[in-house]
């Protein structure tokens, strides 16, 4: 997204999470999906838009490496939390 800042980019993921772990009905089964989200900021983080894929890519593995049930991503180590 165009000129987000490091809050807004926590309130998007925190939304998009939201919706993509919402239990998915199939048959007479319901399934549960969790979400992790890699965030890169330019320039911040990268200033092309391959180095900002390839550091949100890294940040998402990062966050499935850690535990479940952090909610904060802000601050300096933005790429390494999970929501």
């Amino acid at each position: 997204m165009p000129d987000v800042d490091a809050s807004t980019a926590d309130n998007l993921a925190k939304r998009l999470t939201v919706g993509l772990e919402e239990p998915y009905q199939i048959g007479s089964k319901k399934l549960h999906c969790a979400a992790s989200i890699g965030l890169a900021l330019y320039p911040r983080n990268a200033r092309t838009l391959t180095g900002l894929l390839r550091e949100a890519d890294q940040a998402m593995y990062r966050a499935k490496a850690r535990c479940r049930g952090v909610s904060d991503i802000r601050g300096d180590d933005l790429l390494e939390k999970a929501i």
